[in-house]
């Protein structure tokens, strides 16, 4: 899914000459944003116009989060649509990739095989996930804190808004004694990747191209289930559905409404850990730097364990080129994260709590 023309030439060193404080010199064209732009696409128009890297007239990312002086605007949690088992893209669908930048999982580029999942932003973004990136550490810091990792679902816009993108930022925090099996099964995809590119250049000495396939890794035996899981879409009428007209309100983790519950959410959203979260309208995170996305960042961190992190981080930095030697772009700390950008009146903060909306609740039957 990644091809070697998409490459460009950045790094994550602050001191270095292609690092973030001189991303505005690096040549962004043919990067792989372009495959959706109007030139390259019959469905996307993405609004990329060059590199606007370090351009403290737009709204960059990623920034400063806390409770701002805006009032959230939504009114309900993120949706997505009801899980659909034969028709849903699950895991088998993904792809592994280990980049220069960092690690990256792919889901197929259109709906023929599978339905990709989906998500709703307040009934004016509708969004496909694409991929899923990570960085190490958190590229958002909130109330001052910048936890270990963040996980970014990425979408794309549809219809009215195939010109802009949204980012769904997961806080990751290792500070679990049990390993999260849902992120484990990410950690096991890049790990196979690495060991079978391990393998072919002990065995050729030299890798002349680099494998591209499809990765199928084995489902976790026993996955806990999230308690916080929130609202779906419902696929049969794309409406989200209530019951008694908000006649009960449960608490901020779901409860007091039983046998009324919220519904379980579809792979990969099932890693978020809250249906809460911090919005803002900002920009990619790496070159170009376009500031055409929607931002949702999870007020609340996923736990992994210090075990997960350091296989995270170790496999973050893996990447080799075509000679095998290690060619990664993270910084010398083995990071990948952009350094917090100054905030502007364009940026418009909000923290979205249980005081904004609460969970939606649902029948037995349609949880």
């Amino acid at each position: 899914r990644w091809r070697q023309d998409y490459f460009l030439d950045y790094d994550y060193d602050l001191g270095s000459n292609k690092g973030p404080n001189n991303w505005d010199r690096i040549n962004t064209g043919g990067n792989e944003w372009t495959q959706y732009t109007a030139d390259n696409s019959i469905n996307y128009n993405l609004n990329i116009r060059g590199n606007v890297c370090n351009d403290d007239s737009r709204r960059p990312s990623p920034i400063y989060l806390d409770a701002g002086t805006e009032a959230c605007q939504d009114t309900a949690e993120i949706e997505t649509r009801q899980i659909q088992p034969d028709t849903d893209c699950g895991k088998d669908t993904l792809v592994f990739e280990i980049l220069p930048h960092g690690l990256r999982a792919y889901f197929p580029r259109n709906n023929r095989r599978c339905d990709r999942p989906t998500i709703v932003l307040e009934e004016f973004f509708n969004g496909v996930m694409v991929w899923m990136d990570v960085h190490v550490r958190a590229e958002h810091v909130v109330d001052g804190r910048r936890y270990d990792a963040e996980l970014q679902m990425v979408h794309l816009g549809t219809g009215g808004q195939n010109h802009q993108v949204a980012f769904v930022g997961v806080l990751i925090e290792a500070n679990a004694l049990e390993d999260d099996a849902e992120f484990q099964f990410l950690l096991d995809g890049w790990q196979k990747v690495h060991d079978d590119y391990t393998t072919q250049c002990e065995n050729n000495g030299r890798r002349t191209l680099r494998k591209k396939q499809q990765q199928s890794v084995k489902e976790p035996q026993s996955v806990k289930p999230r308690f916080l899981q929130g609202n779906n879409y419902n696929n049969n009428n794309n409406k989200r559905r209530t019951q008694g007209g908000n006649a009960c309100m449960p608490d901020r983790y779901g409860r007091g409404c039983e046998p009324l519950g919220p519904r379980k959410r579809m792979f990969p959203y099932n890693l978020w850990p809250t249906i809460y979260y911090y919005r803002y309208r900002g920009a990619m995170t790496s070159p170009p730097c376009s500031d055409i996305a929607h931002w949702r960042v999870m007020d609340r961190p996923l736990s992994i364990t210090r075990r997960q992190f350091k296989q995270l981080a170790t496999l973050n930095a893996s990447y080799r080129d075509a000679d095998c030697k290690p060619a990664s772009a993270v910084s010398t700390t083995k990071e990948n994260y952009r350094p917090l950008q100054r905030t502007n009146d364009r940026h418009f903060v909000q923290h979205c709590t249980y005081d904004d909306f609460p969970m939606q609740m649902y029948q037995p039957d349609e949880q």
